[in-house]
């Protein structure tokens, strides 16, 4: 069974312009998200696994290599996870 994540219901987000910003208050972090993030972010509102999230991004990108879309969603979840913004679930 595949990992899912799903946001930290304790995050605060703010739309500032055309960004996207995460607070975590728990441990102080602020965290900007560009207009592809704030889409992963809306994404999980409900339990999604990292594949269901990029297979998405590359529908929703024709124009974007694969590969690329692979690694730059991979790099945001890591982050956001090690912020304590994204949560794994079972």
């Amino acid at each position: 069974m595949k990992q899912k994540l799903i946001r930290n219901p304790k995050i605060v987000d703010r739309s500032l312009e055309d960004e996207l910003i995460l607070v975590n208050n728990e441990i102080d972090s602020i965290f900007n998200l560009n207009p592809i993030g704030s889409a992963v972010w809306s994404f999980l509102q409900e339990p999604r696994s990292l594949e269901e999230i990029i297979s998405t991004l590359v529908l929703a990108f024709p124009d974007k290599q694969e590969w690329q879309i692979r690694a730059d969603t991979t790099n945001l979840i890591n982050q956001l996870i090690d912020q304590e913004l994204v949560l794994k679930v079972p």
